[in-house]
């Protein structure tokens, strides 16, 4: 509050007014002790200059401290807060970091540089390699605080670069990208703020009422009852898996003439009712989870 307190005045540059009435008191002359007071009374302070920081002390006072959990050890990172709104910090990325992995495997430690000289430490969690080249690494981070990293080596042009990858620490809400904004296209290693890299604090989902699926027992075609055969069925046993079903799924053992696709003729086939029905039952329980009606009564279909 004080910082952006004095930010304000600064940026205000309003004439100061005086409020009191000695007017000829040359500027911060300490007023005179009054006689009887004695020496005991404390005299009155000079105003200090820490009220109004200059633009040198603003900066300084908005770099951030990250507390490295379990070290006792502090790290200042000079992330640019709003305040100020400078340039991202970045370095160019280095482009033999992939080669240097010939040698690492999942499950051991790994070091690389952040920004500005600061070094991440922690453990390699997954390797894809291409023949005998690294094209991906990721891992757990502990060091210069806990996070998470990935880093891929593209094989094929696009508009991300050669490389692409993140570094993600959520304690200070600060991440590291790699982006294709060297001369040339060239990939860098770019410091940005954690929210710009990965989705934070995103509203929640309001629950919609959706309707209630019918209720439909469990079905087993071994319980459909033997009916007796109608002369329509020409000896064909009658047998549907979910009565009342719109959608039907008719198995035609009659054989028969069909008009449509340019005329189709077919036999009928050579199974008994007890063969029907096996094949009935494999069909049915196939179409169980939907509601679908598989039947060979022919009124069904």
């Amino acid at each position: 509050m004080l910082l952006a307190a004095g930010a304000g005045l600064l940026a205000s540059k309003q004439p100061r007014h005086r409020i009191d009435s000695t007017a000829a008191q040359p500027p911060h002359e300490l007023p005179s002790v009054p006689a009887g007071l004695g020496s005991s009374q404390p005299p009155p302070q000079r105003p200090s200059s820490i009220g109004l920081p200059t633009p040198g002390k603003v900066a300084a006072a908005a770099r951030i401290v990250a507390q490295t959990p379990g070290s006792g050890k502090s790290r200042e990172s000079q992330t640019t807060m709003p305040i100020g709104k400078g340039p991202s910090r970045k370095r160019a990325w280095d482009p033999d970091f992939f080669s240097k992995l010939s040698s690492t495997a999942e499950g051991k430690p790994i070091q690389f540089e952040l920004v500005g000289g600061e070094i991440a430490s922690g453990m390699v969690e997954r390797l894809q390699l291409s023949g005998d080249e690294v094209i991906y690494v990721s891992g757990q981070l502990s060091g210069p605080e806990a996070g998470r990293f990935f880093f891929e080596k593209q094989t094929m042009p696009g508009v991300a670069g050669g490389v692409f990858g993140v570094v993600e620490f959520p304690a200070s809400k600060s991440a590291y990208r790699v982006e294709a904004t060297g001369p040339g296209g060239e990939s860098e290693l770019v410091e940005r703020p954690l929210s710009s890299v990965v989705c934070l604090a995103m509203p929640r989902v309001v629950p919609r009422t959706t309707r209630k699926s019918a209720e439909i027992p469990p079905l087993n075609p071994d319980e459909f009852p033997s009916l007796p055969i109608p002369d329509y069925q020409n000896g064909i046993i009658v047998l549907q898996s979910l009565l009342g079903s719109k959608p039907v799924i008719y198995l035609d053992f009659q054989g028969g003439y069909t008009a449509t696709w340019g005329g189709v003729a077919y036999a009928r086939p050579g199974f008994n009712n007890t063969q029907i029905r096996e094949i009935w039952k494999r069909v049915s329980e196939d179409f169980i989870p939907f509601n679908i009606n598989v039947v060979t009564d022919l009124k069904a279909f």
